[in-house]
């Protein structure tokens, strides 16, 4: 069993909705639309991730002063 993050799509915005811990991405959005007492709206978009998968980064910029000569 996996632990994934489901997240819907919004706005062209990606928004996480919940976890659940399942065998495949398919029974983890079903496991979290059966706990949502709305249900899925018409034409929604989700997806799954496995939670192990999700690894942020932070980016840092540098600027590097450099001289050249001809």
């Amino acid at each position: 069993m996996t632990e994934y993050l489901v997240f819907v799509r919004d706005d062209g915005m990606w928004l996480e909705v919940g976890s659940e811990v399942t065998r495949s991405a398919r029974s983890a959005i079903t496991a979290h639309l059966g706990r949502d007492g709305d249900g899925p709206m018409n034409g929604s978009e989700y997806v799954a991730v496995p939670a192990r998968s999700w690894r942020p980064v932070t980016v840092k910029v540098e600027t590097k002063t450099q001289l050249k000569f001809n």
